[in-house]
């Protein structure tokens, strides 16, 4: 029932005549260095867009986000720069000032440890035999740690050196590096990569090159938050049924938010199979 509630939101506000009362200017092109600017969406190259969702926080990395309404992809326009992205996930993600900083506790470690055996358990199910594994984003490592107690060949790759530190302080076997920057020389037998995908500045090449990583039948499992699940579509139109503009949904440095369709369409615009997908309303 929350589940249709929650696609039902998009349906009332944006069919028929209604959609003309939601619509919010966008904003004019500044020319900053620091920030790129599209006209046109990324997924469908469609040029209507609107804006969605900004933020007046200084702490943003990105302030606005913007919704295609040919194929309704939400992406943040403009977008952080390399560098400047860049340098937020290597000093400040992983920071005592940042959110994340809370990353290192052992609830932390525990909670995303229960979480690694409940998606191996969906990984092993798949493939006939445990092999080499590698996880695309693996931040301290947790997900490996577990992958490695049940018997896989594991490796990660990380951005953040702090993060990466942790994992090695582990005897974890990692690269600190950007996935396009990296030439391993190798394919794994499966791949795991979460909450990674909506933070890149393009999905669908990074998706193309997380399959290249892995060998011909393999599998990747790959998470990223759902926009729309319930309680972002109640924060999203809660602030505009009040009146107000509606605040960033998701955390501030994301790039992207997918909705279940616009996700796989980028996983199949990268060359990928959905084998499955499983979408959860929180």
């Amino acid at each position: 029932f929350l589940g249709c509630l929650g696609k039902a939101l998009d349906r009332i506000w944006f069919d028929g005549d209604s959609r003309t009362r939601l619509e919010c200017a966008m904003p004019k092109r500044a020319l900053d260095p620091e920030f790129d600017w599209f006209d046109h969406c990324p997924l469908c190259n469609g040029t209507r867009l609107t804006l969605w969702e900004s933020s007046t926080s200084g702490y943003s990395v990105q302030a606005q986000r913007v919704r295609c309404k040919s194929c309704s992809l939400v992406f943040s326009n403009p977008q952080a720069s390399e560098a400047r992205l860049e340098h937020f996930y290597q000093h400040v993600y992983f920071s005592q000032n940042d959110l994340k900083g809370r990353y290192f506790s052992a609830s932390s470690e525990a909670e995303l440890r229960l979480k690694a055996d409940e998606e191996l358990d969906s990984i092993e199910q798949a493939l006939p035999t445990k092999g080499r594994l590698i996880d695309v984003g693996a931040a301290a490592g947790y997900f490996l740690l577990q992958a490695r107690l049940r018997g896989w060949d594991v490796e990660g790759i990380e951005m953040s050196a702090k993060a990466a530190a942790a994992a090695r302080r582990q005897g974890l076997r990692m690269h600190v590096a950007r996935l396009e920057d990296l030439r391993l020389g190798r394919r794994f037998d499966a791949l795991h990569c979460a909450h990674t995908i909506e933070h890149v500045k393009d999905p669908i090449d990074f998706c193309r090159r997380l399959g290249k990583l892995v060998k011909p039948g393999g599998r990747l499992l790959l998470e990223v938050p759902n926009r729309q699940a319930l309680w972002p579509q109640l924060w999203h139109y809660g602030a505009r049924l009040r009146g107000q503009a509606a605040p960033l949904t998701y955390a501030k440095e994301h790039t992207f938010d997918f909705s279940p369709k616009t996700f796989r369409r980028t996983l199949e615009a990268a060359g990928l199979k959905v084998l499955a997908m499983n979408c959860y309303e929180y």
